[in-house]
């Protein structure tokens, strides 16, 4: 399993400006791309390169790929499974749960979130898995760093929100579909070489019961088979243009669902942005825990101690085997200095950490 205070980047790491225009992130077309396809493939190659050696200088202990390649990390997996037309969209009405979350501040951002949320990709035969989707990125990353490598997909209840479904007729047929494509993924990924794998369901948070209903059982079939280390996120969505991220009951009874995982090591979860303490976490039982110390919606950078102190709150509830530091949310819309000035507090204030249990730590070696 992950070593004690395992210091990782949850999502994508920042997308440079060169690359991406981040107002157009949410579209289905390839408008937000600002470099030509003839010279993306080089591009997106250069932008993997320098997420690796950010987080690699930064000092984090477990690495990804920053997910570079992907505009938008749930399409980028769905839309390469058989039986999801992405081209020829569907229309539905705004799931009232997510309306909270797309009052956002910035310009464009209501209209463009709206949209996706709208305008979906249908079902229209069975879901399949065809070949690997993410393992030549893995493939490509291990050949920039001698570090552990954590690979990451979305979940199949996040993907089912994103989808119309003109096939199935039923969420749990649907949802067991979705599953199966995805446990191939991670078997692929597992055989390539990744030292843990993510996944991200954030559509957990925003119905809980679902997620008790039919997710749970999705995330154990997608869990079949798989030894290494495997942990399931759930957030509050990106920061950029969001609305203020508040603590609630809600987020807590969803820790609790995924407590009762089978086949699952560690939840991810949002700490910093909403101000959650260290009680809440007891909802996350015997799991190891990710948690998020760095407030992506601000660009103030926290302070080594400040990290510390969040840290030791934390252990009162999470014994120091089962705790790692990370981010809330993705990095993509984040500035470069910022994020990266950012990762290295997270690892700085980790190692405070890690010199107050020093003699601890060296027993468990």
């Amino acid at each position: 399993m992950l070593a004690p205070l395992t210091t990782q980047i949850v999502g994508s790491y920042t997308k440079p400006k060169w690359l991406i225009r981040y107002e157009r992130a949410f579209r289905f077309d390839e408008s937000a791309w600002r470099v030509e396809r003839d010279a993306r493939d080089q591009a997106l190659d250069d932008a993997v390169c320098l997420a690796v050696f950010d987080q690699e200088r930064a000092g984090l202990d477990l690495l990804t790929d920053g997910e570079a390649r992907r505009v938008a990390y749930d399409r980028y997996i769905y839309a390469k499974l058989d039986g999801i037309d992405s081209k020829s969209l569907g229309r539905r009405e705004m799931p009232q749960a997510l309306n909270p979350v797309w009052r956002a501040t910035r310009a464009n951002t209501v209209e463009e979130r709206n949209k996706v949320q709208t305008e979906l990709p249908r079902v229209v035969a069975p879901v399949k898995w065809r070949e690997p989707i993410t393992v030549g990125d893995l493939e490509f990353a291990k050949k920039l760093t001698s570090r552990p490598l954590k690979a990451t997909i979305v979940g199949p209840l996040t993907i089912m929100s994103r989808i119309l479904d003109e096939y199935y007729g039923d969420e749990k047929r649907l949802i067991h579909a979705l599953a199966s494509a995805l446990n191939k993924e991670l078997r692929a990924l597992q055989d390539a070489g990744t030292s843990v794998l993510h996944v991200d369901e954030p559509i957990f948070h925003f119905f809980p019961e679902k997620a008790e209903k039919i997710g749970m059982a999705a995330i154990e079939e997608l869990a079949d088979g798989i030894s290494v280390p495997l942990i399931l996120n759930t957030n509050y969505g990106s920061s950029y243009g969001s609305v203020e991220k508040r603590p609630h009951d809600g987020y807590r009874q969803v820790l609790s669902i995924m407590s009762k995982i089978v086949g699952i090591d560690a939840i991810s979860l949002e700490y910093e942005e909403p101000g959650y303490t260290g009680e809440m976490l007891t909802a996350c039982g015997d799991k190891h825990v990710v948690l998020g110390l760095l407030n992506l919606g601000k660009t103030e950078i926290e302070t080594p101690e400040h990290i510390a102190a969040r840290i030791r709150d934390a252990l009162k509830f999470v014994p120091l085997e089962r705790l790692h530091p990370t981010n809330d949310g993705g990095f993509w819309h984040v500035q470069k200095d910022v994020a990266f000035a950012k990762m290295k507090a997270l690892v700085d204030g980790t190692q405070i950490i890690r010199s107050e249990y020093k003699a601890e730590l060296a027993a468990r070696r």
